[in-house]
């Protein structure tokens, strides 16, 4: 397989686990296409210098932030998607 073909399946792989921790869930907090979206785009421009697994998120009621390697004293990006208009 060519390395475009492996890239377009492992991004497949990660989104059907993503999908799965977010669906395991039992709280009320949503994640939205938009939040998802934000995060493929902060890692997409991440990822020539970061391992794409070293960058995580967590989804809360207010807010929607992407962590370098986990770690909460490690934000790289936040969006709030509740207010109107929407902000990073």
């Amino acid at each position: 397989m060519t390395l475009t073909l492996l890239s377009a399946m492992d991004f497949k792989d990660q989104v059907r686990k993503l999908s799965e921790r977010v669906a395991r869930r039992k709280d009320n907090i949503q994640t939205t296409k938009e939040g998802l979206e934000g995060f493929f785009i902060v890692r997409s421009f991440l990822r020539p210098k970061i391992s794409a697994h070293r960058i995580t998120f967590r989804d809360t009621l207010s807010c929607f932030v992407i962590f370098l390697d986990d770690n909460n004293r490690r934000p790289v990006a936040g969006f709030i998607l509740t207010a109107r208009p929407k902000s990073i």
